[in-house]
């Protein structure tokens, strides 16, 4: 069973499809869900081409919490980072990361088209809970992305 699949996991499905509505609707594009084990969760598109990628987070902290415990960086895998950049670079889009915080929805780019990392991150050795439902421990390298001038989406409302 996928980690998607639990009760945990298919409130935090719930939430990252909001948030494709979200950037749907204030961006005018069509996200294509690409599945539960894809590099990215969404393609979006406009006029049919791809012109991003876009992986969608959800973390139980408030934007203020976040600011003051973790210095404004939120942390991914390094793993994921280096395989959306990748992606980015194979198919000449850009590449953003959407965090769906308890309080707001935050949307910074990481790649440009041609797989460069546009944003400050550092990459450190931690220990963290395996997945989302916490079930175990892992050790591996992970990336803390600086959200400081990430764009706040708001729709009037929603998220």
């Amino acid at each position: 069973m996928l980690n998607s699949d639990t009760p945990l996991g298919i409130g935090y499905i719930k939430n990252q499809h909001k948030v494709a509505e979200l950037i749907e609707r204030k961006y005018g594009v069509e996200m294509i869900d690409c599945g539960k084990t894809a590099v990215v969760d969404y393609m979006a598109c406009r006029d049919k081409k791809t012109v991003a990628l876009i992986e969608v987070r959800c973390r139980n902290i408030t934007r203020k919490a976040l600011s003051h415990k973790y210095n404004d960086e939120i942390i991914v895998t390094h793993r994921k980072i280096s395989e959306t950049v990748e992606l980015s670079r194979i198919q000449s889009v850009p590449s953003f990361i959407a965090f769906k915080l308890l309080d707001r929805t935050l949307l910074i780019q990481i790649a440009d088209a041609r797989g460069e990392m546009v944003v400050p991150y550092r990459v450190d050795r931690t220990v963290t809970p395996n997945n989302c439902n916490k079930t175990g421990i892992a050790e591996r390298d992970n990336g803390f992305i600086d959200v400081t001038n990430a764009k706040e989406l708001h729709f009037d409302g929603d998220i």
